[in-house]
């Protein structure tokens, strides 16, 4: 059984595909599964033992990836799983041409009518793996188990530590995120980091995130100043930080890339979902989660985030409280 995986952006929804490849692996054990992405998320799916190829789209056109893809090897695929279905990728698909196709079905009716008429027919939650394959039939009609994602981390040397101790007690933090209104006020970050400093010194705190969130995160620095917090925030790959999350006790964080990558790990997850809601599928997949969400008129503005609150009032963000997030940190970190 030859298999394809197409899915080319982005970070949080290729770690949300990894559940898939253990589930085809095991399904078709001795099947061979390539994987298409975008060149720089290859990392992501290094030394995923449930793939024996990933096929970069770089700087070549959609054309010539596909042409490398299909004459890799003279076996045409089997199946091939479009978990973007964009038109892109559907244009991939059909170059391909499989034996099989199955397509990720994005709900954009519901999106749509809860985005903007606010009424809700979502009649039950589904997280993203479990709809990336619900068109996925099988034989025998058995209900499909997933497991977690996977990414394989990448130990931190002693240099890039910067003095933290991967035996003691950490909390990891990310304020970032892509979009505005998927971010919480970073005075809040600020104010819940000190009450928690102040309740346990001995506690360390790692900041987490991109290039993107190196800002932010000096501001924190810069008003906390504390021998235990150590800031990350665009000094590690992908992998790297996978390794410090899988060493932390407890990661606070906004709904992002990095929440997922999270979810490949035995860590409570403490998630803040302003502007969006856990009806869209995109919430850590797994149990050892805590979601913090408000529930207001305008809400969902967006089923992504957007470059500012379209309400010029942030509510969803303001009543979720320092001392809400504060007292989930302490009652969970005992």
């Amino acid at each position: 059984m030859k298999i394809l995986i197409i899915r080319f952006s982005s970070l949080g929804d290729i770690v949300l595909t990894t559940p898939i490849l253990s589930f085809l692996k095991k399904e078709y054990s001795s099947s061979v599964i390539h994987y298409v992405t975008k060149e720089s998320f290859r990392e992501i799916l290094e030394e995923n033992s449930n793939l024996d190829k990933v096929f970069l789209l770089k700087k070549q056109s959609l054309f010539q990836l596909a042409k490398e893809t299909k004459n890799y090897d003279s076996l045409p695929y089997d199946l091939v799983f479009d978990l973007h279905n964009s038109l892109r990728s559907k244009l991939f698909s059909m170059l391909i041409k499989a034996k099989k196709n199955y397509n990720y079905k994005k709900p954009y009716l519901k999106r749509w009518m809860l985005v903007y008429m606010k009424i809700n027919l979502f009649k039950k939650i589904n997280e993203i793996p479990y709809l990336y394959i619900q068109n996925y039939k099988r034989g025998n009609n058995q209900k499909i188990k997933l497991n977690r994602p996977q990414i394989i981390p990448v130990a931190l040397d002693k240099k890039k530590k910067l003095g933290w101790n991967d035996k003691k007690k950490t909390i990891a933090i990310s304020a970032g995120a892509r979009w505005f209104t998927k971010r919480w006020p970073v005075k809040n970050f600020i104010n819940v980091i000190s009450k928690i400093i102040s309740e346990n010194p001995r506690l360390q705190i790692v900041l987490l995130g991109g290039k993107e969130e190196i800002e932010t995160s000096k501001l924190i620095v810069k008003s906390i100043k504390n021998k235990n917090l150590f800031d990350f925030t665009g000094k590690l790959s992908i992998r790297e930080s996978a390794y410090l999350l899988s060493k932390s006790d407890l990661f606070l964080t906004n709904d992002s890339g990095l929440m997922h990558v999270a979810s490949a790990f035995d860590i409570k997850i403490v998630a803040l979902f302003l502007s969006t809601v856990v009806e869209f599928g995109f919430q850590p997949f797994t149990k050892n989660k805590i979601i913090l969400s408000e529930k207001i008129k305008c809400k969902p503005c967006d089923h992504k985030g957007l470059p500012k609150c379209p309400k010029k009032h942030f509510q969803c963000a303001y009543l979720i409280t320092v001392e809400k997030v504060f007292n989930i940190l302490k009652e969970t970190i005992k």
